[in-house]
């Protein structure tokens, strides 16, 4: 997800409803539930971009789900640069 209005990432998991960033606005991420808390929800609405970056099988295992979050945290930068915490 991305805030168009600073420009900074979170990758997250795209399946459960668990911390989602999807379901939940937030993912439970300290920084974005009180922006969220501050700004509003009509703010998340109009200012965060959802994007899929890579599409697995349901039947692949946790672990490669986590490596491949891993992966695009890194590539993408977004614990130096975003709301990613590690």
């Amino acid at each position: 997800m991305e805030n168009n209005m600073s420009v900074r990432l979170i990758v997250t998991q795209g399946f459960g409803q668990d911390g989602n960033v999807i379901y939940t606005g937030h993912g439970w991420n300290n920084e974005l539930t009180e922006l969220i808390e501050t700004k509003g929800t009509t703010y998340a609405r109009e200012n965060f971009r959802f994007s899929l970056i890579e599409i697995m099988p349901m039947s692949v295992d946790k672990n490669t789900v986590i490596a491949r979050e891993s992966h695009w945290k890194k590539a993408l930068l977004s614990i130096d640069h975003g709301y990613n915490l590690q």
